[in-house]
């Protein structure tokens, strides 16, 4: 929410007077609220968490239009104080300005403005989709329980004890061919990394590991997902499925940041023989 400060101002804006009539002080056009949007929030400054006053000055030309701005008392930020003449420059309109003779003048409109950061929506950062479905096979190669964990089997329509394939005993015989007679547990998990391969976690060394599946999405600055390029589709069933299609059909935003960055999506499985 941006919300405008107490003006140095004596006059009060006047909505219904008609736009052309000349004032012998500045009075601006519409509310001045208008004049910063929520859209106009740097996404830089979004991702430095700053917020600030910015003290201003901008020139009027006799028209009523902003000319110049300039910077009186900074922020501290340089994107709150560069978005602010932007703003000002581009909506701040005022009625035209007359001087006692009845002359066109020009003024300087002085005044501050308060940024606060944007009331944060529902941001949905791809680990949202993430999950694990842990089996637990017997020596005779059933499966006798499996369960899922994680922020992401509501989003697939699994949780608790239903694992759907990742939670059967031909899905998983199949992924580990002979291996499978050795496997006592079993963990497929879906996760998101932003610096290389998931790690397996302290300690952990699968006695048998597969890279399912892999997709590279791209992180605009923004927050807006890019391009999601299939490394690797994911052999199921004797289909192929590309992980980027499953992100595809809701795509997922992510935190405001400074520069670009890449997610590495992963479907995989670690086995332990124990």
């Amino acid at each position: 929410m941006i919300a405008v400060m107490a003006m140095m101002m004596a006059a009060s804006s006047d909505t219904s007077a008609a736009a052309t009539k000349p004032y012998r002080i500045l009075v601006p056009i519409g509310q001045q609220a208008g004049w910063f949007q929520a859209e106009d929030y740097p996404p830089i400054s979004i991702a430095q968490k700053a917020e600030g006053i910015v003290h201003f000055a901008v020139e009027i030309s006799p028209d009523g239009k902003p000319t110049a701005c300039r910077i009186v008392k900074s922020s501290g930020n340089e994107g709150l104080d560069g978005a602010t003449c932007k703003a000002l420059m581009a909506r701040a309109r005022f009625h035209p300005l007359i001087d006692k003779k009845g002359q066109p003048t020009t003024a300087t409109f002085d005044q501050v403005v308060r940024w606060r950061l944007p009331v944060k929506t529902a941001t949905e950062e791809i680990s949202d989709r993430t999950f694990t479905a842990h089996a637990i096979i017997a020596p005779t190669g059933e499966v006798v329980e499996c369960t899922m964990s994680g922020s992401g089997p509501a989003r697939f329509g699994t949780s608790g004890n239903n694992c759907g394939p990742f939670g059967e005993r031909g899905f998983l015989a199949n992924l580990m061919g002979a291996d499978y007679a050795k496997a006592r547990t079993s963990d497929i998990r879906l996760q998101v990394s932003y610096e290389g391969l998931p790690e397996h976690g302290a300690g952990r060394t699968p006695d048998f590991y597969l890279l399912l599946a892999e997709s590279e999405i791209a992180v605009n600055r923004d927050g807006s997902m890019g391009k999601c390029t299939s490394v690797r589709p994911l052999q199921m069933q004797g289909r192929s499925v590309d992980l980027c299609n499953i992100v595809a059909m809701a795509p997922p935003r992510f935190q405001p940041g400074t520069v670009n960055k890449r997610a590495i999506f992963v479907l995989d499985l670690s086995v332990s023989y124990k």
